[in-house]
């Protein structure tokens, strides 16, 4: 059975900088190369944020997630309804993430992240100008994927912002997985997506499933770090999971989330 697919969990690129792929030299990337992967593999849309290596110590952090967030816009353009970009928000600078969530609700997206702190100078869930921002999200109605780190105080950052559906990246192992289930039966805000690691591990996304509820488990790749073959492959050849419950892994939930 052919599924539609949905990815929600992606970091498109243009520059080399930008492309995160550990093996990038095995292939010819860049914007093409991501269209053909994804048509190949029947992902009909993918979403997600910009990355890019520090270039320097001169540029500031600021300065990077503005290009990020730049970047986003302009492969939205390229293209088109194939991509729903995620945005880049950093709790030192407020005013400046505020002003991000104003143009992203303005434009008709919502969703922020992957938040990826050590890849942008902040290492904490707690940081103060965060619960400002989470507010305002909140009160837009925007959506934040976020990396798995830091449980403790992504715990309070989640309980603590009850009108943000929150979105938690990457299963992990054993002791990851019993943390997001924590979190899931606590919080009805707390959403997983499946990508980066710990899918490969025979039982985890049922495992996943029955502690989530079906209704709150996305599927993701994080390509172009991950392949997004082997977490397709994980969800569809799974026979742990029904064809319903494939479903709405692989696209129901994402469309819902995102109104798509």
């Amino acid at each position: 059975m052919e599924y539609e697919i949905i990815d929600f969990h992606t970091h498109p690129f243009i520059l080399d900088s930008e492309n995160i792929c550990a093996h990038k030299n095995c292939a010819n990337m860049g914007k093409e190369f991501t269209l053909e992967l994804f048509n190949a593999l029947n992902v009909k849309t993918f979403c997600g944020s910009v990355l890019s290596s520090r270039s320097s110590k001169e540029t500031s952090v600021l300065e990077i997630i503005t290009k990020n967030n730049q970047t986003a816009l302009e492969l939205k353009r390229f293209y088109g309804d194939r991509y729903y970009p995620g945005f880049h928000v950093h709790p030192a600078y407020v005013d400046y993430s505020i002003s991000v969530i104003d143009n992203m609700v303005k434009n008709g997206f919502k969703l922020i992240g992957e938040l990826v702190p050590y890849f942008h100078s902040w290492s904490s869930y707690a940081e103060q100008g965060l619960n400002a921002i989470l507010d305002y999200a909140g009160d837009k109605g925007v959506i934040v994927n976020f990396h798995t780190q830091d449980h403790e105080n992504a715990i309070k950052m989640v309980k603590n912002h009850k009108n943000v559906i929150f979105v938690g990246a990457h299963p992990g192992e054993k002791p990851d997985i019993e943390y997001h289930l924590r979190l899931a039966k606590e919080c009805e805000n707390y959403y997983i997506d499946l990508s980066g690691y710990g899918v490969h591990r025979f039982g985890a996304i049922k495992t996943i499933v029955n502690g989530f509820g079906i209704n709150r488990v996305l599927y993701g790749s994080d390509y172009p770090t991950c392949s997004p073959a082997t977490f397709i492959g994980a969800i569809t050849g799974e026979t742990l999971l029904t064809s319903s419950e494939k479903q709405a892994i692989l696209y129901k939930n994402a469309k819902t989330l995102l109104n798509i």
